[in-house]
């Protein structure tokens, strides 16, 4: 079977579409890339990524934190 390779263009937390080359984004370290804005609104929450669930940070960590080590 053939593999899929899929381009997002739009942010899975806030559904809200990519600007081309305008910044304000944010990759995670699974891959996947979300508004700074809307990742950050979902790390007051959680700490896993929204799509894969892979554990991003420490619980105890904040999300500023996890921005200054990327």
């Amino acid at each position: 079977m053939p593999t899929v390779v899929a381009v997002v263009f739009t942010c899975s937390v806030c559904m809200k579409g990519f600007k081309s080359r305008k910044g304000g984004k944010v990759q995670m370290p699974c891959g996947h890339v979300y508004h700074e804005v809307s990742i950050a609104g979902w790390f007051m929450h959680h700490n896993t990524c929204p799509n894969c669930r892979c554990k991003i940070f420490q619980e105890n960590l904040s999300w500023e934190t996890f921005k200054l080590a990327c």
